[in-house]
């Protein structure tokens, strides 16, 4: 049963998973708020859990921890749906805006707060925050999330 599912603007990039996200992550580092918008936020996935259909194009960059991005986007209307990060290999990061019941997905972390633009509040989903990349966090609770899931 599909528990999430979304796309680009146009439709050509799809994508659904049967399972709910392992933790939906805000991003404030100048990289991705000039790669993807204002603000990036995005819901964690195990790679093997979501399903892409269409052929995204695939643009590569330097994140705020210094390790690659690739981010994937439609060829057709831009829109940016999707990214893997060498830093969390394994995982698949969802741009929040995508899905089609985005609202449903808080960010419940962020990082680079350092960076975080002054007039951006939450409205208290947010439960951790970190001024830098806090990859060991992050993988912290991607451990306790795949626990939870039987995976490990």
């Amino acid at each position: 049963m599909t528990k999430l599912a979304g796309s680009c603007q146009c439709g050509s990039i799809t994508f659904s998973s049967e399972l709910e996200p392992m933790f939906v992550n805000q991003c404030n580092c100048e990289r991705c708020r000039k790669m993807f918008g204002v603000v990036q936020a995005s819901a964690i996935f195990a790679d093997h859990e979501v399903e892409f259909n269409g052929e995204p194009s695939i643009y590569t960059f330097e994140g705020g921890s210094g390790g690659k991005i690739h981010a994937h986007f439609c060829p057709i209307c831009a829109t940016k749906t999707h990214f893997y990060a060498d830093a969390l290999d394994g995982l698949v990061g969802i741009v929040l805006g995508t899905i089609d019941d985005n609202h449903k997905y808080p960010p419940n972390s962020e990082i680079f707060t350092n960076y975080k633009l002054n007039w951006l509040k939450d409205n208290g989903c947010i439960t951790e925050s970190f001024e830098e990349a806090a990859v060991y966090e992050r993988l912290e609770k991607v451990i306790k999330s795949l626990e939870d899931r039987d995976i490990l």
